[in-house]
């Protein structure tokens, strides 16, 4: 090796990224047939320490009631946030609940950007049609949405991402297996599940993904990055008519992430 080869090796070595810290999460989705703080109260004992926020919940003597309605103060939004930590969990994630398309777009996801500021939530969960030319045939071409967009979400990329964070989600998007991640989650979510043609979304823990593999190539990007389940519930059978049992198949779900992520941190 010559000297300017150690040079390189060692100026390489020093800009490797660190390893990524996992923050496992569940959705409150699962429970939606249960009040929230049901959900929420389950989430915690079966081992997560984050939540992801969504969408509906169902309260006693009422029919579904948003987790935050899009008209809700930010104030409502601390409280919330603030029973979550209460029990030890940290609010990670919370859905707009609009399509970017959708003609209130902007001043929903505003107030959605203003409300997950108030509660600490990072990031904000939101929908486009998979089909462009579709969506532009249904709500038109709406010249102004780009320059709206600035105006509506400058504010909360700093609001929801700490200081440097959207230059360093811009490098880790540049990371030779980031592409590979989507590219193989895409893939993923779109097959199915491999159980049978009624069967539609993926479950962590039944053999339907690799997570070892989809994972790996973003192991060591330096960030903090939400691993937060939605789809928890066994394939082929009917869902849960009880809370408990939705407890532990969350639980089951928390410790095979576990198993992973130790594992691919280990190796």
């Amino acid at each position: 090796m010559t000297r300017r080869e150690w040079f390189a090796a060692v100026a390489a070595a020093a800009n490797v990224p660190d390893p990524t810290k996992f923050q496992l999460g569940r959705m409150t989705l699962p429970y939606a047939a249960f009040p929230l703080q049901r959900a929420l109260s389950g989430i915690a004992a079966a081992g997560y320490r984050y939540v992801g926020l969504g969408t509906t919940h169902q309260e006693q003597e009422a029919d579904r009631v948003p987790v935050i309605a899009p008209d809700a103060p930010s104030a409502k939004a601390k409280e919330l946030a603030a029973r979550c930590r209460d029990l030890g969990l940290g609010p990670d994630m919370m859905f707009a609940g609009i399509y970017v398309e959708a003609p209130d777009s902007i001043r929903v996801h505003t107030r959605r950007v203003e409300q997950a500021a108030a509660a600490g939530i990072r990031f904000l969960i939101t929908w486009r049609h998979n089909c462009p030319q579709a969506a532009r045939r249904q709500h038109g071409d709406r010249p102004g949405l780009r320059e709206d967009s600035r105006r509506g979400w400058g504010r909360g990329h700093q609001a929801l991402l700490r200081r440097g964070q959207c230059a360093r989600l811009r490098r880790a998007r540049s990371h030779s297996g980031y592409p590979d991640l989507l590219a193989g989650y895409q893939g993923l979510r779109h097959q199915g599940s491999s159980h049978g043609p009624k069967e539609s979304g993926l479950r962590p823990g039944f053999g339907e993904i690799d997570h070892y593999k989809l994972l790996a190539p973003v192991l060591r990007t330096g960030l903090t990055l939400p691993l937060v389940c939605e789809n928890i519930f066994a394939p082929l059978v009917s869902r849960p008519s009880a809370a408990e049992d939705v407890d532990s198949l969350a639980r089951r779900v928390c410790e095979y992430f576990e198993v992973v992520v130790r594992g691919l941190q280990s190796a």
